[in-house]
């Protein structure tokens, strides 16, 4: 197994590659991609081969489906980086049930926090002027309004 991801991470001889081999230097780390490996073993576990289902369900299932306990604590456990690492090589690697389940955890973090502590918690600069910030806000009111209800 390991054998396959260090060849998989680019991190294996290069005689060893084949065609096959999924390339991931660069893209995912060797962490991020046992992470995930993790989640899908409990998956496959848990729950057997994953059943084809339609587009529409899916997005249905995605806005409307609680995250499942196991799945809720283990990516509570991953630090902000890896997380977001995580949601990355989620999308890269087209999991969408995982991808969805962390957007949702990111999601649920933000609830009830200020635009200034958001941009706190992720270092983001604020770059509108004084003018525009009032402006903004007072465009946006009606979202503020209806969180506070």
């Amino acid at each position: 197994m390991l054998d396959s991801l260090s060849t998989c991470t680019g991190e294996g001889d290069e005689e060893k590659r084949t065609d096959d081999d999924l390339e991931l230097s660069g893209v995912i780390s060797a962490a991020t991609f046992l992470k995930i490996q993790s989640w899908m073993d409990h998956q496959h576990k848990a729950h057997g081969a994953p059943v084809a289902i339609s587009e529409e369900a899916e997005l249905l299932a995605r806005f409307t489906e609680d995250i499942p306990d196991w799945d809720q604590k283990f990516l509570q456990g991953l630090d902000q980086s890896s997380l977001f690492r995580v949601i990355l090589a989620a999308d890269y690697l087209h999991i969408k049930k995982l991808f969805g389940y962390c957007c949702k955890i990111v999601a649920e973090s933000l609830k009830g926090k200020t635009v200034e502590t958001i941009r706190a918690l992720y270092g983001i600069e604020n770059d509108f002027s004084p003018e525009e910030e009032k402006a903004l806000r007072k465009q946006t009111a009606w979202c503020e309004d209806s969180e506070a209800q």
